[in-house]
């Protein structure tokens, strides 16, 4: 089709807000999810809402947008309800445009600069409306061309998602662990529970100074710290302190990180710090360190992040409006279970090489991500070229001959899969098999007698 403005070929519906009053927290008869932008993270605050006529509602593969605050250009999908006010549906013209071709490009960079550009510009609250919406240009493909374009980010975001499961089932294992080991051990009768602050060697509250975003020294917030307790070292904020304040505020290995100030759901998020050096913390934060020949930092986090744990966390914050604090002093007064300094220790082994295979998904997890925002670059430059080659044994799977005649890379890529042997099981071979025999009757392939040695290779010229 050419050049094209987003509203020429597709919608945009926004949310409604209906009162808080009518939320309910449990799923019931005639009721309907309620969808808010948090809601596409955890399902640990889920609401519901009397089912009208009146609502705006999406199903699973509908496409989502948030439209103002801290997730502006937040592409959101895979669940199904009502939807608030903060969200805007896509609403696609199916005979011009795709639906997951439409939600690849609002993943693009070239769309998410635009909204940053037209959001920051906003006086009050970041956000756009359709006007700013209409004004953003792009190439539209033949649908031909977006399906196959669908085809091959959906393969490598197929894969991203089932990196991130895996890691959501070892962070299971982990929790079963720490049960396994604590809450079903059958000696725990004969553990005693003391109060925290006789094993608290010191406590010390972040640097309370403004952050400045983009430079001095990389600081971790409330916000890098997961539900769960792991850390998310991604939207770093960074501030600049005189050398006396960074030793002061240095995070050391081994260091708890306690979130004292957040919501009540959230209050208390806690974790281990590891060896990675040049960090400090911010003031919703305090560090803990602990006489180690007592209690172990991987034992008393796992505790505070287990369900008992946020249940007491819960329970005993100080609550004012919509935050909790949870003070050292306040954290020090809590009774907790003391196993044996030698269980602990062996807990702790266990977590660790849990956490290296963890840590093995993540970087294998980033590196696909990186890959998908290249990709997502390239297809939405002018140029539009996609770069197949580390995916490829992935995307041969959806692959017929038909893909890749006439496409001297994908067939360089199929001969290379043979020559690696790069198959999953045999049912992947007998399909790129069966595609090549289709691509050497078309003569894409050649026979070729190398040495008196016969070889494949692709007809360039054909």
């Amino acid at each position: 089709m050419g050049t094209v403005r987003l509203l020429e070929v597709c919608d945009f519906v926004g949310g409604s807000q209906p009162p808080k009053s009518i939320f309910v927290e449990q799923p019931q008869q005639g009721y309907v999810r309620l969808l808010q932008i948090r809601d596409f993270e955890s399902d640990h605050r889920a609401v519901y809402i009397p089912d009208k006529n009146n609502l705006r509602k999406v199903e699973k593969y509908d496409v989502l947008l948030a439209r103002y605050g801290a997730s502006v250009g937040k592409v959101l999908s895979g669940k199904a309800g009502a939807y608030n006010v903060a969200l805007m549906k896509a609403v696609p013209d199916e005979t011009k445009v795709s639906r997951r071709f439409i939600y690849y490009l609002l993943k693009s960079k070239q769309f998410q600069n635009y909204l940053k550009i037209i959001s920051e510009s906003r006086a009050a609250q970041a956000g756009f409306n359709k006007r700013d919406l209409n004004r953003f240009i792009f190439n539209l493909p033949s649908l031909e061309r977006q399906e196959r374009i669908a085809v091959q980010l959906d393969t490598i975001q197929t894969i991203i998602e089932n990196r991130e499961r895996s890691i959501v089932e070892y962070e299971t294992l982990k929790k079963a662990l720490f049960f396994s080991f604590f809450v079903a051990n059958k000696e725990r009768e004969h553990w005693s529970y003391n109060e925290l602050s006789r094993y608290i060697k010191k406590t010390r509250y972040g640097v309370a100074e403004a952050l400045n975003g983009e430079t001095g020294f990389p600081t971790i917030r409330m916000n890098n710290l997961t539900y769960e307790g792991a850390l998310n070292l991604s939207e770093l904020k960074f501030i600049a302190l005189s050398d006396e304040e960074f030793k002061k505020y240095e995070l050391k290995d081994r260091d708890i990180l306690f979130n004292r100030t957040n919501s009540i759901e959230l209050v208390g998020k806690t974790t281990v710090w590891g060896s990675l050096k040049g960090f400090v913390y911010a003031g919703y934060l305090f560090t803990i360190k602990l006489d180690e020949k007592k209690l172990n930092p991987y034992y008393l986090a796992a505790y505070l992040n287990s369900d008992l744990g946020k249940a007491i966390l819960r329970n005993k914050a100080k609550q004012s409006g919509n935050m909790a604090n949870f003070s050292a002093t306040l954290l020090g007064k809590q009774k907790i279970l003391i196993p044996p300094i030698e269980l602990q220790k062996s807990y702790e082994e266990e977590i660790f090489n849990l956490d290296k295979h963890i840590d093995a998904v993540k970087q294998s997890h980033n590196l696909l991500h990186e890959l998908f925002q290249a990709l997502l670059q390239d297809i939405f430059s002018s140029k539009g070229n996609v770069n197949e080659n580390i995916v490829f044994g992935n995307l041969i799977k959806r692959f017929t001959s038909l893909d890749i005649a006439g496409n001297i890379t994908r067939s360089k890529s199929l001969l290379k899969l043979f020559k690696d042997n790069n198959f999953e099981n045999i049912a992947d071979y007998e399909h790129s098999r069966q595609i090549l025999f289709e691509l050497l009757l078309s003569n894409d392939i050649q026979q070729k007698i190398i040495d008196n040695k016969i070889s494949l290779g692709v007809n360039e010229i054909n």
